[in-house]
């Protein structure tokens, strides 16, 4: 009230100096438009002309927008020389669009409006008129006037014309009707039978607010619409995604184009194309941060060392992501509104202990799947449910891959995952919610790395992501969730069934089998380039021993666990190679193989009787199946 009344009292820290600067080039380039628009303000009574040079003579500026259809010239008083220096900076929360669109439900019809000169509304305390003085060049000489009326270019502007709002913002919401502004765009929500009576009811308590609306920029009966464009954004509340026009994606990616087309750039020029990009997160998603990433650490490393100034040599990193931008800003443009509701439904998914039964009674919507990971010092582990039985995946980390942090290992979980699952065709277009207990994880999958390992990893997933037309958000439980718990379990479990023989002796039976796949291997053990593992890894050329072919010379060093399923495998299909197994006359598979006197049974033969040297993975160290063996193997090749 003390501002509608008197006028806003500038917030000074200290009293600035007596001051003076000429105008900016953008201005003196343009001088008649400037006078044109300061004879305006004059009119309207924004600015007051003096005879005497005010205690501040601060630059003025333009800001020049120009169209194909129009040219848009806006005065900028330049506060940042002086003024800006003495004065309290106060923050205040601003309702963008991000925060905006959680108010949004499926099917709303929207109404927007834009304020004309809003700025212009908040009167200045006239004992302060002095501070906010200019000059510029007319016919007749130069001229000197103060700002009576909040101008564009004071740091407090944002904050004053917020709280003004304030109490208007809480009565429109007070009344029911989903309302929002950002500075001097508004956006007024309902239902097809609710918007016109809520914009008629909001127009009416603007009115009498004493706010004018830009009639040109606003809506006003039968306009409103589900498909709206808001904040420079096109608001889809039936696809409930938002999108950027083409226009704007046409200019991003021409700029992205112009950038590349050197091997060096002004550093000021990255950054410009950088923040254009950045601000297409509620368009792009994640992928508009992601491929930013390198590209910011160039930006830093080099305002850290040169300053603000000379040209920069985007990284091979940056160049490949700022590629993949352009590449994809087209297809990839609609990212989800994430409303209030919407992520009700997946906090309640999330914290049910039975997903299965989620999914059944329709909690969510279709095409949803749902992972929980863990990742160890060896493998990860993660539990898949997409809509059908879960399933509990395990990955091996390579050896380099043991060495990475815990979270780049849990970050390696996804990119495994996905990996694994582009060799199905029916992998596309699923939203995947994704539980861990890396905070890390979940910041990695935000906004990338500025750790060069990391970022490729986050970078590769980005690409696989786009490759499948998936999508995935990632949430953070706490280690003590039953299902993080499973998981976890499940990735340090150590495998002591999973062995081989030495090398050595491996390669007297190849001399003579000549074999074409190992079937039970992993990366570390392995006795042949092409192997099947137990565990998705890239070097394998298939996953489970079982599902493929075991008729061209097939070598088997097996977990001894699934002796017996490998015998009824062998003698009811197709299948050639060598089995080899301790002789354990204990054991259940002992007799499924040899008869009285250690008869070996068909459709096997005996190759020979050996005590070979055994390696085991994962530290399995404690078990018969480690060091020089005492006890006998034997080699049996069959053919069935």
């Amino acid at each position: 009230m003390e501002t509608l009344q008197n006028g806003l009292t500038l917030p000074f820290e200290s009293i600035p100096p007596k001051y003076m600067e000429k105008n900016n080039a953008s201005l003196r380039h343009n001088l008649l438009e400037a006078r044109i628009l300061v004879k305006q303000m004059e009119s309207q009574g924004i600015i007051e002309f003096t005879s005497e040079q005010p205690h501040c003579v601060n630059p003025l500026g333009l800001i020049i927008k120009e169209s194909e259809s129009e040219r848009k010239v806006r005065l900028i008083f330049d506060a940042s020389r002086c003024l800006n220096d003495h004065l309290k900076l106060r923050q205040v929360k601003l309702m963008h669009l991000e925060r905006a669109l959680q108010l949004t439900q499926k099917g709303d019809y929207q109404a927007v409006f834009d304020l004309q000169q809003a700025y212009y509304h908040v009167a200045i305390k006239k004992e302060h008129w002095k501070y906010l003085g200019a000059c510029i060049d007319m016919d007749y000489g130069q001229q000197f006037f103060v700002y009576k009326h909040l101008p564009f270019g004071l740091n407090i502007a944002v904050h004053a014309i917020t709280k003004i709002w304030k109490p208007i913002v809480c009565y429109v919401q007070s009344l029911g009707i989903p309302f929002t502004i950002y500075i001097d765009d508004g956006r007024i929500l309902g239902s097809q039978a609710t918007i016109e009576a809520h914009r008629e009811r909001v127009y009416d308590i603007l009115a009498k607010a004493g706010w004018q609306l830009a009639e040109g920029k606003s809506d006003f009966e039968g306009q409103a619409s589900q498909v709206k464009q808001y904040l420079g954004f096109v608001v889809d509340t039936n696809l409930m995604k938002c999108f950027s026009s083409e226009t704007k994606l046409l200019q991003v990616s021409g700029q992205i184009s112009t950038l590349l087309s050197a091997p060096i750039a002004e550093v000021k020029d990255v950054a410009k194309v950088a923040g254009k990009i950045s601000s297409l997160y509620l368009s792009h998603g994640m992928l508009a941060r992601i491929c930013l990433r390198s590209t910011y650490v160039d930006i830093e490393k080099h305002v850290a060392e040169k300053g603000w100034r000379g040209a920069l040599t985007l990284s091979d990193q940056s160049i490949l992501e700022l590629n993949e931008f352009k590449d994809v800003c087209y297809t990839r443009n609609g990212h989800g509104i994430e409303s209030q509701f919407t992520d009700i439904k997946i906090d309640t998914f999330l914290a049910h202990p039975v997903c299965r039964n989620q999914v059944v009674r329709g909690l969510i919507e279709p095409h949803t799947a749902l992972a929980f990971s863990d990742a160890s010092g060896f493998k990860a582990a993660i539990n898949y449910f997409d809509g059908s039985t879960p399933t509990m995946m395990q990955f091996q980390f390579s050896r380099q891959e043991m060495l990475e942090s815990s979270g780049l290992r849990e970050l390696l979980a996804i990119d495994k995952f996905l990996s694994h699952m582009a060799r199905y065709p029916g992998f596309t277009e699923n939203t995947i919610l994704w539980g861990t207990d890396s905070t890390n994880v979940v910041s990695f999958m935000e906004k990338g790395s500025a750790k060069p390992t990391i970022q490729k990893v986050v970078f590769g997933i980005v690409k696989k992501l786009h490759e499948t037309n998936n999508v995935i958000k990632v949430f953070h439980l706490y280690r003590e969730d039953p299902r993080i718990m499973a998981v976890d379990q499940e990735s340090k479990a150590k495998n002591t069934d999973n062995w081989s023989i030495d090398f050595d002796t491996f390669l007297d039976f190849h001399q003579q089998f000549h074999f074409s796949l190992d079937l039970f291997a992993d990366r570390f053990n392995r006795r042949l380039t092409r192997f099947v593992s137990e565990y998705w890894c890239q070097e394998a050329v298939a996953v489970d021993a079982f599902t493929v072919s075991w008729k061209n010379m097939v070598w088997i060093c097996p977990p001894l666990s699934l002796l017996n399923k490998i015998h009824h495998r062998i003698c009811n299909s197709e299948a050639e190679g060598v089995l080899i197994f301790p002789m354990w006359q204990a054991s259940s598979y002992y007799c499924l193989f040899f008869g009285p006197n250690r008869q070996v049974k068909p459709p096997f033969r005996l190759v020979k009787y050996f005590r070979p040297y055994i390696t085991q993975n994962e530290g399995a160290t404690a078990t018969p199946l480690y060091g020089r063996v005492t006890f006998d193997f034997v080699a049996l090749y069959f053919k069935h």
